[in-house]
């Protein structure tokens, strides 16, 4: 395009033009005399402007190829018989088997993850189905997880656990009106703020009780106050679990003579 000698000092003073930054753009436009495109730059002189505007990018908009997937189904082979093949919607086969004329690695792939994803879900499966048998003879827990609703299961330990002359009977009223009775070693009586927690046959699982909802809580009462407090409990696994004593770990042995740190 020939400049054809515009003015550009009124424009420089809106701040849209300034000078070429370059002496070999002047010189370019002096020997072709052509209109620049390039960088925001005005300069006028011998009848001629250097006009440069800030070009916009330039978009490309690619073709997207279709999925393998696509207007397709599966089908045997017709070369090598393999099942699983795939037929294209206009004819193409692609075979899974490695040693066939139509063999295609991205289906061979494809095959082999759908087959590993069938076995991890049967293997689960089966998993979960033994659990379930589990909780049904009562030697596995079952519960959900209350941040993610799923199901989680817990194995109990062996049905061995025997309190013996540590007995305890708890009468309890479960939210549903049952009248339940637990039967625990009392040395495991623990208090947490509303509830009270000890372990119970036959597995000797840990599970706590609403104080409100035990029918015979004097019992329970006098029980705990035959226990350590959590501190003296501390002094006692500590020197248990070490096999050492103090003054402090024998006074509290002869104070709680039935109480057992193991």
């Amino acid at each position: 395009m020939r400049g054809e000698g515009c003015q550009a000092g009124p424009l420089k003073g809106f701040g849209f033009l300034s000078k070429p930054r370059s002496s070999g753009r002047i010189n370019l436009v002096r020997e072709r005399g052509y209109l620049y495109v390039g960088v925001m730059e005005v300069q006028a002189w011998r009848k001629r402007t250097l006009v440069v505007f800030q070009a916009a990018p330039r978009v490309r908009f690619t073709k997207r190829r279709p999925t393998m997937g696509l207007f397709a189904r599966d089908v045997d082979c017709p070369r090598c018989g393999q099942a699983g093949a795939r037929q294209g919607l206009f004819g193409a086969v692609k075979c899974p088997n490695r040693a066939c004329h139509n063999f295609n690695p991205a289906l061979m792939h494809e095959r082999e993850e759908a087959h590993r994803a069938a076995e991890r879900e049967r293997e689960e499966a089966r998993r979960v189905e033994e659990l379930e048998a589990g909780v049904a003879s009562g030697t596995v827990r079952r519960h959900r997880n209350p941040r993610t609703g799923e199901r989680v299961y817990k194995e109990l330990p062996a049905g061995d656990f025997d309190p013996g002359q540590y007995r305890i009977a708890v009468s309890y009223q479960n939210f549903r009106g049952e009248q339940k009775t637990f039967h625990g070693d009392w040395r495991t009586l623990r208090r947490r703020g509303k509830h009270v927690s000890l372990q119970v046959e036959p597995t000797g699982t840990r599970i706590a009780l609403a104080t409100d909802r035990i029918q015979n809580i004097a019992d329970v009462e006098h029980a705990l106050g035959r226990c350590p407090t959590p501190q003296e409990r501390r002094v006692l696994t500590y020197h248990a679990k070490r096999g050492t004593t103090s003054d402090r770990c024998e006074q509290l042995r002869q104070q709680y003579p039935d109480w057992s740190a193991s």
